[in-house]
C-alpha cells in the first residue's frame, strides 16, 4: 500500500492510503506544476510511471483505449474532488453566493 501525505505548517497531513490497482499523480498529467503531495510505500509495491508525452503518444496510437483511460482518470479526479470538499460531497446544496 501507499500513503499520500501533504506537508503543512503544522506537519504532514495524511490524505489517503492507496492499494493495488489505484493511481496517483494524475493531476500532473493535466497540470504539470509542482507536486501537491508526497507518496510513501508502506509495503513492497510495484509502480509504473508514464510521462505526459508517452500518454499523448499512446492516445494518438490507440484512440479507443486512450478515451477509456481518460474517462477513468476523469472519474478518479471527480471522485477525489468530491471526497476532499465537504460542499461537493454533500451534493453541493449550498448557494454559490449570498449576494
Amino acid at each position: 500500500s501507499l500513503t499520500i501525505k501533504r506537508s503543512t505548517d503544522l506537519g504532514d497531513a495524511g490524505l489517503a492510503t492507496l492499494g493495488a490497482g489505484e493511481v496517483f499523480g494524475e493531476v500532473g498529467m493535466f497540470d504539470p506544476g509542482p507536486a501537491s503531495a508526497s507518496v510513501t510505500a508502506t509495503e513492497f509495491s510495484q509502480l509504473w510511471r508514464i510521462s505526459r508525452e508517452e500518454l499523448m503518444t499512446f492516445m494518438e496510437d490507440n484512440p479507443v483505449a486512450g478515451n477509456q483511460m481518460m474517462m477513468g482518470l476523469a472519474t478518479t479526479l471527480a471522485s477525489r474532488l468530491r471526497g476532499s470538499d465537504p460542499l461537493l460531497g454533500s451534493g453541493g446544496n449550498q448557494p454559490l453566493s449570498t449576494e
